[in-house]
């Protein structure tokens, strides 16, 4: 028999292990530093996820994987180590690709966003929703999600560049959500005033006077 073709049973319905059912997990000890690091960079791969096992403090995780959709189920765990977490990351991948195949890919978004770097990113988004393309949690894209993927690939400044003041960002939002906006983004800590909220302020203001034109 194959070892991929170990078979196991849980809560969730059957599903594959490349190591015989009752196999000592051979796993990596790591600090909740490492750990903590680990499940930032698992935050754009929903359905991936680190969990530790045994007692607090041990070290010891285990990787687990679950992507669904209309019932169907693609799950795995492994023990954490390195080369774990690598065959996590491609299986996952495989997952995504299998049940979610318009869930546009890194490499394909930076590809189609150099392709047409004259695009604002509110066109730019409707680009990839005439292409019915979906961002990784599986939602049509909207100018904020695309600057967030551009910020996070690092691709830089692209499209026409026109900047608002703070205040004309200011007072969009104040008419879209009231004078107590700060309490609608209570969450997100957002301060107006504040330099490091610029770039979160300008693609917030941007998606609502696009919204306005939108409605026109």
């Amino acid at each position: 028999m194959d070892k991929s073709e170990f078979k196991s049973k849980n809560q969730y319905g059957s599903f594959k292990t490349e190591k015989p059912i009752g196999t000592p997990p051979q796993n990596e000890t790591i600090n909740s530093t490492e750990a903590i690091k680990i499940k930032k960079r698992l935050k754009d791969c929903p359905g991936l996820k680190i969990y530790e096992y045994g007692k607090k403090g041990s070290g010891r995780y285990t990787i687990k994987l679950k992507v669904e959709k209309d019932g169907e189920i693609i799950q795995e765990d492994l023990a954490y180590s390195k080369d774990n977490l690598s065959i996590m990351l491609k299986k996952y991948d495989i997952a995504v690709k299998t049940l979610f195949p318009n869930r546009i890919t890194d490499e394909k978004f930076k590809e189609l966003r150099l392709l047409n770097d004259k695009l604002t990113d509110s066109e730019f988004a409707d680009l990839l929703n005439e292409k019915d393309y979906l961002t990784s949690k599986g939602n049509k894209f909207t100018s904020v999600s695309a600057y967030n993927y551009k910020k996070r690939l690092n691709i830089g400044s692209l499209g026409p560049r026109k900047f608002r003041t703070l205040k004309q960002a200011e007072k969009i939002v104040i008419d879209k959500f009231g004078k107590d906006f700060k309490k609608v983004f209570k969450k997100k800590k957002l301060k107006i005033l504040k330099k490091s909220d610029r770039s979160l302020i300008f693609a917030k203001a941007t998606q609502l006077i696009n919204d306005k034109k939108k409605l026109k």
